[in-house]
């Protein structure tokens, strides 16, 4: 005796979408490199598509330091994040220096991250909610701030030798344009204000030697300018 077997009644369930924000940053000097805007972003945007995230939003930061949270996208991020709790999971970067240089800045980004119940990727980097994955980020994030740290120490001491060396390695006061390093110099004048700088220094010397003058002196002086004057009119 053939017995059919009923077949249990199945819904097509799909599974839930994950979410995912990419954020990429550069900082001025690192615009020539190979770490620019185009390549992080990519990168980001194969490792969402590997892992199945469904990209919500990408943030692009253009010319800001990480050495600080108060980053223009950055903010943009947080905020995208906290008004769509819930939609987001993850935030996704090229690597961690990315995010944040300082390790302080780091760690209070992923708890406030963490509260909207957002985790950090790295496109680059093995790092997960796992105990090693913590671990790992750790210890990156602990030698993106190192990497940072020794940079601040060498620029100071480049600037400090320089200075020892006469060189003006601050922006250029006014009057003055920073000279290319090629040229040798430190300073250049600046061709519009370095003539107006001359005569305002000019005319507050003049000044003071007037004002140093008797009441008579001065008084002599006044008539001979007029006097100059009235006779340039008349021969006009």
């Amino acid at each position: 005796m053939c017995t059919k077997l009923r077949s249990p009644h199945r819904r097509s369930i799909l599974p839930d979408m994950v979410g995912a924000v990419i954020y990429v940053r550069v900082s001025t000097k690192e615009q020539t490199e190979n770490l620019s805007l185009p390549t992080q972003l990519k990168a980001c945007e194969e490792y969402c598509e590997r892992q199945g995230f469904h990209v919500l939003a990408r943030f692009r930061e253009e010319g800001e330091s990480a050495k600080t949270a108060d980053r223009t996208e950055l903010q943009k991020l947080l905020q995208f994040c906290r008004k769509n709790k819930g939609a987001v999971q993850f935030v996704v970067v090229f690597n961690l220096t990315r995010f944040a240089r300082e390790k302080y800045d780091h760690f209070a980004l992923r708890a406030h991250l963490k509260s909207l119940g957002i985790s950090l990727r790295s496109a680059t980097e093995p790092i997960d909610d796992t105990s090693t994955g913590k671990l790992m980020e750790g210890v990156l994030a602990a030698f993106a701030q190192f990497d940072n740290d020794v940079r601040s120490e060498r620029t100071r001491g480049g600037m400090k030798a320089a200075l020892e060396l006469g060189r003006w390695t601050f922006l250029a006061p006014l009057g003055y344009l920073n000279a290319p390093r090629s040229s040798g110099r430190s300073l250049v004048p600046d061709p519009e204000r370095a003539p107006l700088v001359r005569r305002a220094f000019s005319g507050i010397c003049g000044r003071s030697v007037h004002q140093g003058r008797s009441p008579k002196e001065r008084h002599r002086t006044g008539a001979e300018n007029k006097a100059r004057q009235a006779s340039a009119v008349a021969d006009v």
